[in-house]
C-alpha cells in the first residue's frame, strides 16, 4: 500500500512481470503495460460501465477482443480490451485512498515513500492508520 502513485506503478509492474506465465496477453493500458492471464488482479480506475471505480476484478479469460472478468461480488463482467485499457489497472499494490473501506486478506506491506526506507514528506499518521487498519492481524502487517 502506497501514498506515492509512481511507487504503486513500480510495484505493480514488477509483481505482474514476476507472476505472469509465458504466453500472457500484453495490454497497453493508460496506467502502464499489463500482462493478462487467468487470475490477474485488477481494479477499476474510473466509471466506464460495466467497469466501476474502485471495484476489484479478477481475469477469468481473454477471448479475441474481449476480457471476461469476475468482480468482487462474484458477478461476471465482459469488457472490450480497448475499454479495459482505459479503465483498469493492476491491484498488486494500491494507494491508501483506493484501499479505504477494504479489508485485505494476506500480508499488507505499507510503502510510505518512493523507495524502501524512505518516508514521503506528506505521509501522515492518518495515512498510517488507514493503511494499517486494512490488515486482519498485526502479524500480516509490515512497513517497508
Amino acid at each position: 500500500m502506497t501514498l506515492d502513485n509512481r511507487r504503486r506503478q513500480e510495484i505493480n509492474q514488477l509483481t505482474n512481470e514476476r507472476l505472469a506465465p509465458p504466453g500472457s496477453h500484453l495490454l497497453e493500458a493508460v496506467d502502464g503495460s499489463i500482462l493478462l492471464y487467468q487470475g490477474t488482479p485488477l481494479i477499476g480506475t474510473k466509471i466506464q460501465p460495466p467497469i466501476l471505480n474502485a471495484v476489484w476484478y479478477d481475469v477469468e479469460r481473454i477471448d479475441g477482443e474481449h476480457l471476461y472478468l469476475r468482480d468482487d461480488r462474484g458477478d461476471e463482467v465482459v469488457v472490450s480490451l480497448e475499454k479495459a485499457a482505459k479503465s483498469l489497472t493492476l491491484r498488486h499494490a494500491c494507494t491508501v485512498y483506493k484501499s479505504q473501506s477494504r479489508t485485505l486478506a494476506g500480508h499488507v506491506r505499507i510503502c510510505p515513500g518512493a523507495r524502501p526506507g524512505h518516508v514521503a514528506h506528506h505521509w501522515s499518521i492518518n495515512h498510517l492508520l488507514v493503511a494499517a487498519s486494512r490488515a486482519t492481524a498485526l502479524a500480516n502487517l509490515s512497513i517497508e
